[in-house]
């Protein structure tokens, strides 16, 4: 059954992401980063917090069945494959989420897999860790299944 459904994760994977971004990819290790707003500095100014927290799709899927759903809640982010031609949804991630702290509009952070609730998750992330970015309004990952990457874009979700 595990054989079958990385086969199908994997095929799912090649056909609903557009592109692997090489770009993403760094020889430093990862840690939460942000870049300042460019409002923040006027005089006087103060930026909100970023808040992404809530529900979060897919936005580079060419499947309108098949695609990758997040949420972010209570210093936790937990990403599903969301497969409605099977009808099945399954845990790909659940980890540590650290929220930004001052006015960025980019951020990255280095998420901590929650071993106990993937562990027995079939088509889970095996890693320790993943770094997510935020940057644009847009969620990205990278997500590799049997030797092949792809960047999994999110948006937020609506409804």
């Amino acid at each position: 059954m595990k054989k079958f459904a990385s086969l199908f994760i994997a095929t799912l994977l090649l056909t609903s992401c557009a592109q692997v971004n090489d770009d993403s990819m760094s020889n430093s290790p990862a840690q939460a980063t942000g870049s300042d707003n460019a409002a923040a500095s006027a005089p006087g100014a103060t930026m909100k917090a970023l808040d992404l927290t809530g529900k979060w799709k897919q936005s580079n899927s060419n499947s309108d069945e098949d695609f990758m759903v997040a949420e972010i809640k209570n210093g936790v982010i937990s990403v599903d494959w969301n497969l409605a031609s099977e009808d099945m949804k399954a845990v790909y991630w659940i980890g540590s989420y650290e929220a930004p702290k001052g006015g960025e509009n980019s951020y990255s952070w280095t998420s901590k897999r929650d071993k106990e609730k993937t562990e027995s998750a079939l088509l889970a992330a095996g890693s320790d860790t993943k770094e997510f970015t935020h940057e644009g309004d847009v969620i990205s990952f990278e997500v590799s299944i049997q030797g092949t990457t792809k960047t999994i874009k999110m948006e937020r979700a609506k409804g």
